[in-house]
């Protein structure tokens, strides 16, 4: 049976016409009422009233700010406002330059003016060469009492502001609940507030998912499984279908609109979840971490479109049941962590991003459920989620259509980044050392030899993975040509366009004297031509059969503004897959990447990075050379076994190999060599080894050699079979065991304890 009811604002005919709530809106009392322009970089900015460039009467505000920053410019007032009270903040916008962002919005405060939200109902601006009128929408939150009216941004800006209006329009429905239910779940949602709550009725647990302020409802239709919410997003003013199935211990979401209207700013769905003291994230950054919920995500928001974001999900658990959050749509959602008012746990709410100021296109999420199994019943429920979505191309398949593929199981992953390094007698001496599987990575751009043909048909002749470094995303100004390595073709017509029409930068490279020298990103459209052109060139006179491609998968997914090669998120992450594509199936090559996202995993086979959640400080610029000090952040989270799970490996071990980042090898910080050699031992994966010269390898080649063959040991039974278990086996999290299901045998038990 359906059922349809409506809802309406409730407005008050005394606010009829509504009245402006700022003091002196327009400035022609000059500074009256505003504070003075705040900058996180100190005298970084100015605001000043101005004769020129007025919308309306004799004044107006113009701002310039030429930090790199944060800055905001406020009323001097709060204003008292109610729970459930909806309001209209607007203003007369003249943008004339904006490098990054500026918006309006409210700051929230409560009863003892604590703050709650620093920016709520927010708008951004948009470049013009007129004035444009910029308007939020939105309503007050439970727990607030009053909010100051604000404009804030970060970044090189300057802009004329007038006509500032801030009006209450009106107030929420009293509230209705509907139901759904089944064997294993019980949710009720109320509405208009949109907050959920859900039993688990397989163990009588009970979790409140907050309500989110940007929704007026006006229909639902109920039916036995399902519901279908017609709501419109305030901040927008964008009429959206919100649908919720129940599948199991799933509640499927989808959330449809006009592909095309303006979504001004990010939507919030669902609420959050209050988190119990015994309560831990779980965040698939990089392998995976494991934080107590006492501590809040170091790295801020888990952007699933962002560095290290590995997969689509995250979750909570207390180690047997929980809750996870995962997406069909990673390239437009964040996964915010923080700790709401009076709360001293972190929680989690899935955000959905505009596509390039749009909504875009249908959105897909869910929220499950689960009794036991805790971070390991979420890596298998991903799982299911990533056959269904095409992520899942097993060793096995990849092996057939590329038997060079099986040359991984058991491999070491040797970077030969010295000349005495890349020549059939190093080979030959690593064979009789014990490595009779790996990947020889000869270099790349930097390496000036120019006959390597030789020791790549050595290197193929004994069994062996001959790669070479490459990188499709990063070029130069043709101002230094001496660097033939700094690749300048390309530039700029290639470059990612940014929203104000400016170049994307990218790397930051320094040449011989110090002096720096900025690099640019190219938009991920021209990949998968470069990719064709480079490797038809190199592969003529060079017959490697493997190749590791840095950054592709490493970078942030962006917008691309160009005319020519314009791109979403969503189709940068396609194009890239289609260039890791051309390497992988074009030309038939073992195929590694940078870091690793999970929606490209049927075209590459092995990531650098996944193993390491923080490499060394200064990683990036120096891969090699030991450091004895390597920043509190690797120690914190990349060598702490109480604070990383294998999650990557639990959803994906029989589909890719992880390793250590490129500049994080096994010798990069000797004090933590036996542990890195641990983790491999315990994910069996594969074991990274850069040594930074002959000289070092010689002196500590006993090492080496224990470290390679120790690991493969492992990894030459099982780094292809598929991880079904983890486990801490010790109070403090040291002593740990993972489970790996092989085909011939039964499974392997491998325990380990840290140092």
């Amino acid at each position: 049976m359906k059922f349809l009811i409506l809802f309406f604002i409730l407005l008050d005919a005394a606010l009829l016409p509504a009245q402006n709530l700022l003091t002196n809106p327009g400035f022609e009392g000059g500074m009256n009422g505003w504070n003075e322009l705040w900058t996180r970089e100190p005298g970084a900015g100015q605001a000043a009233i101005v004769e020129k460039h007025v919308y309306t009467g004799t004044h107006a505000l113009h701002i310039e700010h030429w930090g790199e920053k944060d800055w905001s410019f406020e009323q001097s007032k709060k204003i008292s406002a109610n729970p459930g009270e909806i309001y209209d903040f607007s203003a007369r916008i003249l943008a004339v330059q904006l490098r990054d962002w500026a918006e309006l919005s409210v700051i929230l405060y409560d009863e003892q003016q604590n703050v709650l939200n620093w920016a709520h109902g927010s708008r951004y601006f948009e470049s013009g060469e007129t004035y444009s009128l910029f308007s939020s929408r939105f309503v007050i939150p439970e727990n607030v009492a009053c909010i100051r009216a604000r404009f804030i941004g970060a970044g090189t800006c300057e802009l004329y502001i007038d006509e500032v209006s801030l009006q209450l329009q009106g107030a929420l429905p009293d509230e209705m609940q509907y139901s759904l239910e089944n064997d294993h779940l019980s949710v009720n949602l109320t509405v208009p507030s949109m907050a959920l709550d859900i039993i688990d009725k397989d163990i009588n647990q009970t979790y409140e998912f907050s309500g989110v302020s940007d929704w007026i409802v006006s229909q639902v239709d109920s039916a036995a499984d399902s519901l279908a919410i017609h709501a419109t997003l305030l901040s927008s003013d964008l009429e959206v279908m919100l649908s919720l199935h129940l599948r199991d211990k799933t509640i499927a979401f989808k959330c449809a609109g006009d592909s095309a209207a303006l979504l001004n700013y990010h939507y919030d769905f669902p609420g959050f979840a209050t988190s119990r003291d015994n309560d831990y994230l779980v965040i698939p950054w990089a392998a995976g971490m494991l934080l107590p919920v006492q501590e809040e995500f170091p790295f801020w928001e888990f952007s699933l479109y962002d560095w290290k974001a590995t997969m689509g999900f995250a979750g909570v658990t207390n180690l047997e049941n929980g809750y996870m959050l995962y997406t069909q749509d990673p390239w437009d959602t964040m996964i915010r962590s923080f700790k709401p008012q009076d709360s001293n746990f972190s929680s989690l709410q899935m955000r959905h991003l505009p596509v390039k100021g749009t909504f875009g296109y249908t959105r897909h999420f869910y929220l499950s459920f689960f009794a036991s199994g805790g971070y390991v019943s979420m890596a298998q429920r991903y799982r299911s989620f990533a056959e269904q979505q095409g992520y899942v191309k097993p060793f096995s398949e990849k092996m057939y259509n590329n038997p060079n593929v099986a040359k991984l199981e058991g491999a070491v992953d040797f970077w030969a980044l010295h000349p005495q390094f890349r020549s059939p007698a190093f080979i030959d001496s690593l064979l009789l050392f014990g490595m009779d599987r790996g990947i020889i990575s000869l270099g790349g751009g930097w390496n000036n030899e120019t006959d390597l043909t030789d020791v790549i048909q050595h290197i193929n002749n004994h069994g062996l993975l001959s790669s070479r470094y490459d990188i499709f995303t990063d070029v130069w100004p043709p101002t230094h040509p001496e660097k033939d390595w700094y690749r300048t073709d390309g530039y700029p017509e290639d470059v990612i366009v940014n929203r104000d029409g400016s170049l994307r930068e990218g790397w930051l490279a320094y040449l011989d004297d110090g002096t720096p020298f900025q690099g640019y990103y190219t938009c991920s459209a021209t990949h998968p031509n470069y990719a064709h052109q480079r490797l038809t060139d190199d592969l003529a006179e060079n017959l490697y059969n493997a190749r590791f491609i840095d950054v592709e998968l490493a970078s942030a997914l962006v917008e691309c503004y160009s005319t020519v090669h314009p791109t979403t998120r969503r189709q940068d992450g396609r194009c890239r897959v289609q260039a890791l594509n051309v390497v992988k199936n074009e030309f038939n090559l073992v195929t590694g990447s940078e870091e690793a996202r999970d929606f490209a995993f049927p075209v590459v086979d092995y990531g650098e990075g996944t193993l390491s959640i923080m490499p060394s400080d200064h990683a990036g610029y120096d891969w090699a050379t030991p450091v004895t000090d390597p920043g509190d952040e690797f120690i914190d989270y990349n060598m702490n076994p109480a604070r990383r799970i294998p999650l990557h490996g639990l959803v994906y071990h029989d589909v890719h190999v992880p390793t250590w980042y490129t500049g994080d090898g096994l010798s990069k910080v000797p004090e933590y060599w036996l542990d890195k050699e641990l983790y491999n031992i315990l994910y069996a994966s594969m074991p990274l080894i850069m040594p930074p010269s002959p000289q070092y390898w010689r002196q500590h080649r006993e090492r080496f050699i224990t470290s390679m063959n120790l690991v493969s040991a492992v990894t030459r039974s099982c780094g292809f079979a598929a991880m079904t278990a983890h486990d801490f086996l010790s109070a403090d999290k040291r002593l740990q065991r993972t489970r790996i299901r092989v085909t011939v045998g039964g499974s392997w038990s491998i325990s380990v304890m840290s140092r």
